[in-house]
């Protein structure tokens, strides 16, 4: 005798056979196991590939499914089917990940928050009141989750490809990812090329390394200057230190400049120029510029980055800018 769990989610699925003692038997770790992510027929060759290597279904006790859309009638009725041609006449017990989450988590009042391919909140009080908030799916809800960071990114790198966004670091970073060079490569990649949700969901930590690039570097500025300290002023930036940032990192630092009112912010045109140039296939469109070595500034603002500590902007203004300490 022997008992099954799954935990099924949108982009992986883990299954423990365990003795009746919980001693662990075998863990094995298989794709999505999302009915409105890989379609009925998906779903039922998933649900047989996982009864397949749990073995003799008949000396099975019982079955805990956990997972996004498994407690809903169409999941439910083709799993009942499978388990009962595969000679399953045990206790089966259906509910969503959030509740396999919370209840794996803690034995005490409290919630779970969920941020997965998916995103889903599920709490439970001292009364064992439950209360759910979010998971309603890629389509109309899941704030947070994989899936939505992975399509506003390509959202973001359309509108900067067409021109409605400046250039900034996310779109080389997502055009990188997708392998296109333009608006066709991303229309390729989310409409022509088989692609699903779990696939745009990998997109997200790019949305999340490109938020830490510059960031510092700007929130810095802002703090020195505050958001009026640019008006009337060009920005230019030099040093070691820029030697070292790639273009599209360039143009997130850049970007910041209106935040502080600067008319425009502007980086020497050098050997990451050139890199970033040669990338696109215009390497034959690259000019060394730099400012004069006797140029004179009204202001020269040195920052030490190896000094620089992490910092964010609090409400209700770009420039209330405080460290974050551990």
């Amino acid at each position: 005798m022997y008992v099954i769990g799954i935990d099924g989610g949108g982009t992986k699925t883990r299954v423990a056979v365990c003795a009746p003692d919980g001693t662990l038997l075998r863990r094995e770790t298989l794709g999505a196991f999302n009915l409105s992510a890989i379609g009925e027929d998906g779903f039922r060759r998933r649900t047989e590939e996982i009864l397949a290597l749990c073995g003799d279904m008949r000396g099975c006790g019982a079955i805990c499914v956990g997972g996004a859309g498994v407690s809903g009638a169409a999941a439910g009725e083709i799993l009942r089917a499978e388990l009962a041609a595969h000679g399953f006449a045990g206790k089966l017990l259906l509910c969503g990940d959030h509740e396999i989450a919370l209840a794996g988590a803690m034995q005490t009042p409290g919630c779970v928050l969920i941020a997965g391919t998916g995103s889903v909140c599920y709490g439970k009080n001292a009364a064992g009141e439950t209360f759910r908030c979010g998971g309603g799916g890629h389509i109309i809800d899941d704030s947070g989750s994989g899936y939505t960071l992975g399509r506003d990114a390509l959202a973001a790198a359309l509108r900067t490809e067409d021109g409605r966004l400046s250039e900034n670091a996310l779109h080389a970073a997502v055009m990188d990812a997708v392998g296109g060079h333009d608006i066709q490569g991303i229309f390729d990649f989310v409409y022509f090329s088989r692609r699903g949700k779990s696939d745009i969901a990998a997109l997200a930590p790019l949305v999340l390394r490109c938020a830490e690039q510059g960031d510092a570097v700007s929130l810095e500025i802002l703090r020195i200057l505050s958001v009026k300290g640019g008006v009337g002023y060009v920005i230019e930036w030099g040093g070691e230190g820029v030697k070292t940032l790639s273009v599209p990192e360039r143009a997130t630092i850049t970007n910041m400049g209106a935040e502080l009112g600067a008319t425009t912010s502007i980086f020497p045109s050098d050997e990451q120029t050139r890199i970033f140039l040669a990338a696109q296939g215009r390497e034959e469109d690259y000019i060394p510029l730099a400012s004069d070595p006797d140029a004179e500034y009204d202001r020269i603002i040195p920052i030490n980055l190896s000094e620089l500590k992490p910092m964010i902007a609090c409400p209700h203004s770009p420039d209330n800018v405080v460290e974050v300490s551990a």
